[in-house]
């Protein structure tokens, strides 16, 4: 046994899921992501990806503070989305990831939602989307 491999039990206390539609949405619940916990993330975002076709909502609404490995997690997921056929939609994501997002110039690699229900939609879009508020936000 790997004692280094995350468990299911260890990522269902901070990564939550349920379906909206033919949409995954998950909730990352840690204020601070470490880099095992982004793996583990990492690990069950790419199970959920395979599982519903690619067509996911993701959540980081509680996340403060992670290192670079989230956002590298993150275009590793979305990569797997697109290539099943679908989108990771990222939304309610706090300013302090948005803002570092734009330090390191990933902002315009990811879809960005306001909320629940922009995120369901952009999912199905075919264009990469910014959120309205983003859009609203960069002019200013």
């Amino acid at each position: 046994m790997n004692v280094s491999a995350p468990t299911d039990l260890f990522v269902d206390g901070f990564v939550e899921t349920h379906q909206v539609g033919d949409v995954c949405v998950t909730l990352i619940d840690a204020r601070v992501l470490t880099d095992h916990q982004v793996e583990a993330a990492k690990r069950r975002l790419c199970d959920l990806a395979a599982a519903h076709g690619g067509r996911m909502a993701v959540s980081l609404s509680n996340t403060v503070g992670s290192s670079m490995s989230l956002f590298a997690a993150l275009l590793f997921v979305q990569q797997r989305c697109e290539r099943d056929g679908g989108r990771m939609v990222l939304f309610d994501v706090p300013p302090m990831l948005i803002d570092a997002l734009s330090r390191f110039g990933l902002v315009d690699n990811f879809t960005l939602a306001a909320d629940l229900a922009e995120a369901a939609d952009a999912v199905h879009r075919r264009s990469r989307v910014r959120a309205s508020w983003l859009t609203h936000r960069a002019a200013s």
